[in-house]
């Protein structure tokens, strides 16, 4: 994905053909996986990488993070909000500190005072996790402390 004369492009990556042209103004894709993009043009919307249809549009206060299955953001009043193709689905609200992170399979790893692991609905899936998030894959994440102490985690 990319801009190009003022449109969102997606290009095949094994040929370079133009796949699909949206939108007009401003885009700045901000995420990115195989199923979803997350772009500014100014506002938010959520597109279908697939087909370049915009299925989705609002503002988001911080950056969402985007899976094959899913997009999820922590809203202004701390709500995790994630959508999959149907209506957005609110979740519990939260101390409005948190910043959504990454997708790691149904996890959501938040960021706040600490790292915690919701699911679609905004339930705590783990513990709050000492230190600053690093990365998340297959169900383990990273985080690091600011003396540099690095903690491997299993969710689960």
């Amino acid at each position: 994905l990319g801009e190009q004369d003022g449109g969102l492009v997606a290009f095949d990556a094994a040929t370079g053909a133009e796949r699909w042209r949206g939108g007009s103004g401003t885009w700045i894709p901000r995420e990115a996986s195989a199923g979803y993009a997350a772009a500014m043009d100014p506002e938010a919307d959520i597109v279908d990488v697939a087909t370049g249809e915009v299925v989705a549009m609002g503002r988001f206060p911080v950056d969402p993070v985007v899976s094959d299955e899913f997009v999820a953001w922590v809203d202004a009043t701390g709500e995790t909000v994630s959508y999959d193709g149907n209506a957005a689905l609110p979740g519990e609200s939260g101390d409005g500190a948190g910043i959504a992170e990454a997708i790691d399979g149904e996890y959501i790893w938040i960021q706040g005072e600490g790292v915690l692991a919701v699911d679609r609905t905004g339930q705590a899936r783990t513990e709050t996790l000492p230190g600053s998030f690093v990365d998340a894959r297959d169900g383990a994440v990273a985080t690091v402390e600011e003396d540099g102490t690095v903690h491997l985690f299993r969710a689960g």
